[in-house]
C-alpha cells in the first residue's frame, strides 16, 4: 500500500493539491488584511463634548476679561461653543459634586444621588 502512495502519478496530484491549498490560503489572508484595513479607515471618531464648570465664578467675568483670552482657549470656546449665563436649578442649595452631576445629567440629585 505504501508503494501506491509514492507512485509518480500520486505525487503530481499531491503537489497540485498543495499548490491549490497554498494559493487559497494566500488569497484568504490577503482578503482579510485588505478588508480589515478598509474597515479601520471607515471608522469615524465620535464628536467630543467638553463641559467646563467653574465654581463661584460669575458669568460676566467671561466677558469682562475677554480681551485677555488667547485665540485657542476661552475665546474659542465662547465663539464656537455654548455658554450659559444663568445656569440655575430650581432646587435647594447643593454641594459641588451633586451640583455638577445635576448640570451634566439634567436632573436633580433625587435621581442621580
Amino acid at each position: 500500500m505504501d508503494l501506491l502512495f509514492f507512485q509518480p502519478q500520486n505525487s503530481i496530484i499531491i503537489k497540485y493539491s498543495m499548490k491549490k491549498i497554498i494559493a487559497l490560503t494566500f488569497a484568504v489572508l490577503t482578503l482579510l488584511i485588505v478588508s480589515s484595513s478598509t474597515y479601520a479607515q471607515d471608522v469615524k471618531r465620535p464628536k467630543l463634548v467638553v463641559g467646563i464648570v467653574v465654581d463661584q465664578m460669575r458669568f460676566d467675568y467671561l466677558y469682562k476679561y475677554y480681551s485677555f483670552y488667547g485665540s485657542g482657549g476661552f475665546k474659542r470656546l465662547m465663539n464656537e461653543g455654548s455658554n450659559f449665563t444663568f445656569a440655575h436649578f430650581n432646587y435647594e442649595v447643593t454641594k459641588t459634586a451633586p451640583g455638577h452631576a445635576s448640570i451634566y445629567t439634567g436632573t436633580t440629585p433625587f435621581y442621580h444621588g
